[in-house]
C-alpha cells in the first residue's frame, strides 16, 4: 500500500535558499533510508532502469516538488536533489553514516536567491570524497555543473566551511 504525503515548506526570509534546500535534502534522504529499509528491492529497480534527468522548475514557480525513490521510479524522472538524496540514503545503508547531500552554487549566486536551479546537488561521503550521481542519469551525462561556476571539478565547487576548496589535482597544477 502506498501513502502519498505532501509537505509544504515555508522558511523565514533570513534562511538562505541553499540552507532551505539542504534541510529539504536531509529530510528526503531520511525518507529514502526508510523506504529502502522497508523495500530493498527498490534499489535493484533503480539499478535496472535509471530515471531521466529532469531539471528543477524555473524561477517564479513556487511549487517546487521533490519525491522519494518510489516516486522517482514511478515517474521515471529525477532532479539532482532527488537522485543525490537517493544516493546518500543507499550509502548510509551500505555503512557510510556520514553520507549527505550538499549543494554547489552553480551560478555564484549572481542570478538571485529566488532561483532553485542556481544550485546543483551532489553527495559528500563520510570520508570527504564527493560523488555526483546525476551525471549517470540519461539526459545529464555530459553536463559539467561545476564548470558553470568557473570551477574545474565538483570538489572545487563545493564551498563549505572546513571543506578543501581546491581539489588535490588542481592544487598540484597550481590552479582552481
Amino acid at each position: 500500500m502506498r501513502h502519498d504525503l505532501h509537505v509544504e515548506v515555508a522558511a523565514p526570509s533570513s534562511l538562505s535558499l541553499r540552507d532551505q534546500w539542504t534541510a529539504i535534502a536531509e529530510g528526503l534522504t531520511a525518507c529514502n533510508v526508510t523506504a529502502i529499509r522497508q523495500a530493498p528491492e527498490l534499489v535493484a529497480r533503480l539499478s535496472g532502469k535509471l530515471p531521466r534527468y529532469e531539471p528543477p522548475r524555473k524561477a517564479g514557480k513556487a511549487d517546487q516538488a521533490v519525491g522519494t525513490l518510489p516516486v522517482v521510479l514511478t515517474r521515471g524522472r529525477a532532479t539532482c536533489i532527488e537522485i543525490a538524496s537517493i544516493d546518500a540514503a543507499i550509502r548510509r545503508l551500505d555503512g557510510d553514516p556520514g553520507a549527505r547531500v550538499a549543494l554547489i552554487d552553480v551560478y555564484n549566486e549572481r542570478i538571485g536567491a529566488a532561483m532553485p536551479y542556481a544550485y546543483h546537488a551532489i553527495v559528500v561521503c563520510g570520508d570527504g570524497s564527493i560523488s555526483d550521481p546525476t551525471r549517470a542519469l540519461p539526459g545529464a551525462a555530459n553536463v559539467e555543473w561545476y564548470a558553470a561556476a568557473g570551477h574545474c571539478c565538483s570538489s572545487c565547487a563545493l564551498e563549505e566551511p572546513g571543506h578543501q576548496t581546491v581539489c588535490t589535482s588542481c592544487a598540484a597544477k597550481g590552479g582552481k
